[in-house]
């Protein structure tokens, strides 16, 4: 079963997400980039699930250290986000970013951008 790491600050949003994704995928929720950094230390993950705002470390900056850790550089990690500038996503992707979704987003169609980044990466 393949491992996704869902990261927000949204208690809400972790149980929605992780409801959405139970049956098909392994999920890990954390509510921090801080949190998910360490917990990239120790486990390795098939795809991200990224918050744009949090406090503390923001969805680029965690996204931007994650890249950097080793065996990180080429997972899959989708946005999920409710800002609506496109150009703050857009700045994102030099990171290798595999898309972005905006809040709130339909089950079907986050299942399909999860399957659709999975296919792309093996």
């Amino acid at each position: 079963m393949k491992k996704i790491l869902v990261i927000d600050d949204d208690p809400r949003m972790l149980k929605l997400i992780k409801n959405y994704l139970d049956g098909m995928y392994q999920t890990y929720p954390v509510k921090s980039g801080n949190e998910a950094l360490a917990f990239l230390d120790s486990n390795e993950v098939d795809l991200i699930l990224l918050d744009y705002m949090m406090p503390a470390l923001d969805g680029p900056h965690t996204l931007e250290l994650i890249r950097q850790k080793r065996g990180c550089f080429n997972t899959p990690v989708i946005f999920l986000t409710g800002v609506t500038e496109k150009s703050k996503v857009k700045a994102c992707m030099q990171y290798n970013l595999s898309g972005y979704l905006m809040k709130p987003v339909a089950r079907e169609e986050l299942l399909a951008m999860v399957s659709e980044a999975l296919q792309n990466t093996y």
